[in-house]
């Protein structure tokens, strides 16, 4: 018997099942299983994934979960930027407009302001207006990483609140830099991480000039290994790339 009418025969019993009656000879079962609402409702419900399964050519969908957000399977080059400052929400907005949602979940704005307060570009300080709450504002770095603030009237209470903007030029950072934001980096790099264990301790803290001398000492003269150097300096292996195309010692 074929496949679908395999289906069909057994959708038809369910059915019959669920209304007490024997799929064999069409006379009704005195059973106070059949009788149990439970039962009814399972039988029935059974019968609907089969009604599924046979529009589907007796084909089972496999569903497949959308991965992490990964910057080396969007084109960064389609990424729309705009002239004009901008919050760091509409340029996530621009940038998951390259991403299927079927194969890739969206890149979340937490993600990118975390790691600018781990680079210094931005820092949480803490507010008090009913209660007391974190809020990003700009640092020492963030006029020459191109973050600004201004002032944006609140669509729902009409107030006037500080807004950190994004121009062109750190949104342009932003995009060249998604891989470190969100730490891709190649299989083998995050085996070894994994294995070692990589103490972390110094992330997000703000780069001293003796540091960034070692940093270059080690990278330069010492010729070692970006995950190398990260251990050393207990930092992510992101945070030390971005703090070497900084520096402008790689690309």
């Amino acid at each position: 018997m074929e496949k679908i009418q395999r289906l069909q025969k057994a959708k038809l019993y369910l059915e019959m099942l669920a209304c007490s009656m024997d799929p064999t000879n069409q006379e009704f079962i005195e059973s106070e299983v059949l009788q149990k609402k439970e039962i009814k409702d399972m039988l029935k419900y059974v019968s609907t994934v089969l009604e599924e399964l046979i529009g589907n050519n007796g084909e089972v969908i496999k569903v497949i979960k959308p991965i992490n957000f990964q910057a080396s399977k969007i084109n960064k080059q389609a990424i729309v930027l705009s002239n004009a400052p901008i919050q760091l929400s509409a340029l996530m907005a621009r940038i998951n407009k390259q991403v299927d949602t079927k194969t890739m979940q969206k890149l979340g704005v937490s993600k990118v302001s975390k790691w600018l307060v781990e680079q210094g570009y931005l820092v949480n300080e803490k507010v008090s207006i009913i209660k007391e709450v974190s809020q990003l504002t700009i640092t020492d770095n963030s006029e020459s990483f191109g973050i600004v603030i201004d002032n944006k009237v609140d669509e729902k209470t009409g107030e006037i609140k500080p807004c950190v903007l994004l121009t062109r030029k750190a949104q342009e950072f932003i995009v060249d830099n998604l891989e470190n934001i969100l730490d891709e980096e190649n299989s083998n790099d995050k085996q070894k991480d994994v294995s070692t264990s990589t103490n972390c301790s110094m992330r997000g803290q703000l780069w001293s000039k003796d540091e960034e001398d070692k940093l270059v000492s080690e990278y330069i003269e010492q010729k070692l290994s970006i995950s190398e150097i990260a251990k050393l300096h207990n930092r992510n292996n992101g945070g030390i790339s971005a703090r070497l195309k900084k520096l402008g010692l790689i690309e």
